[in-house]
């Protein structure tokens, strides 16, 4: 299993930042996973952020991509431009509800991907979010759309033995699997 940190670098950051977190994560992890726009509140691009920390530094990134905040055209790009700048996946989900502004929401997850192989994003590995709160016949019903990997919530010591059965079934798929799994520090409490 591979492990991404989540990075809060979209808040305004300067590239000096970005170098010190990206050399901080790269030896303890295997990417950088970055939201776009965490919560709704506005920040950097996460196509434009996965591609610095992927060209300049030279680590994996799973950069998200808001589909509440993009129609077709305005999602085409991004899928293009991640493809083009070698950023290895690209995660669509709905988002939060915006801070700023309000929602367009004319995309589903399914329905990007579709729109991004019909319009030429074939090397782009396309995935999208799968909660284990729902049922697995559901969940699997979802492991065999076309995605290439999914971002796992509701990851916790009380489901492993679900996520075990999930993680078989993904694995005979061959969709990639990435737990989302928050790690509390003293720091924290």
């Amino acid at each position: 299993m591979k492990v991404y940190a989540e990075s809060v670098l979209g808040l305004g950051r300067d590239l000096k930042y970005i170098e010190r977190f990206v050399k901080t994560i790269k030896s303890c992890a295997n990417g950088v996973d970055i939201p776009e726009s965490s919560l709704g509140y506005p920040s950097i691009n996460s196509v434009v952020l996965a591609s610095i920390i992927v060209n300049v530094f030279n680590v994996d990134t799973i950069a998200h991509v808001r589909l509440a905040d993009v129609n077709h055209l305005g999602f085409l790009p991004l899928a293009y431009a991640a493809q083009s700048l070698s950023i290895g996946r690209l995660l669509v989900t709905v988002g939060d509800p915006p801070k700023v502004g309000k929602p367009v929401s004319y995309l589903a997850s399914e329905d990007s991907l579709k729109l991004a192989r019909v319009y030429g994003v074939r090397r782009l590995k396309i995935g999208a979010i799968l909660s284990l709160r729902f049922p697995l016949e559901k969940i699997y019903e979802r492991l065999r759309r076309d995605f290439n990997f999914y971002l796992v919530l509701r990851f916790s010591e009380k489901n492993l033995d679900k996520f075990a059965k999930v993680s078989e079934k993904a694995t005979g798929l061959g969709k990639e699997l990435y737990p989302y799994v928050i790690v509390a520090t003293e720091k924290e409490y």
